[in-house]
């Protein structure tokens, strides 16, 4: 099953599918992958839940941007967002736009900037996404997902892989 839409969708179906008796894994785009929707569904709807996702959520056991991510979050006061996978696109997107922006030196402009991308560009997120490359030919930034669970047990997601696994899936 696949769920595309909103978190009371999602939550909904859940938890019709286990008040009929059925058990069929269900995946959800990247958007309903959040601490809110894992928290309604519950350990024993939810562990039955999974999501794809080009962003690696806040609070996973890896090393990298994830430590980094945490740290601004808590000097901002924001510690609430930094484990929703939206809080990290946002982060994302903003270090995208930062990073693009610095490099087309003073007095940015659309055209400056289109310019460097067609040149080439790639940001090290440092793990908080799939990798983020620009390149002559192909402007498709992030395109690699993989999925993600959440463990109620240790009340951290779980990444299925590297994203690299999955890049040979991708065209």
């Amino acid at each position: 099953v696949a769920i595309h839409g909103v978190p009371s969708t999602a939550i909904l179906l859940m938890r019709t599918m286990k008040q009929y008796g059925l058990t069929i894994p269900t995946f959800a785009i990247t958007y309903l992958g959040t601490p809110g929707v894992y928290a309604a569904l519950g350990p024993e709807v939810g562990s039955n839940y999974y999501f794809v996702s080009c962003f690696t959520p806040g609070g996973i056991d890896e090393p990298g941007g994830v430590k980094e991510l945490s740290a601004t979050a808590d000097k901002y006061g924001q510690s609430a967002l930094k484990n929703d996978v939206n809080y990290v696109a946002g982060y994302v997107v903003g270090q995208l736009a930062a990073e693009a922006i610095s490099k087309v030196g003073p007095e940015p402009t659309r055209e400056k900037l289109v310019e460097m991308l067609n040149r080439g560009f790639e940001i090290d997120t440092k793990g908080l996404s799939s990798q983020l490359k620009y390149t002559p030919d192909n402007h498709l930034g992030l395109v690699v997902l993989r999925p993600y669970s959440y463990d109620y047990a240790s009340k951290q997601y779980k990444a299925y892989g590297k994203y690299s696994d999955y890049q040979k899936y991708v065209k």
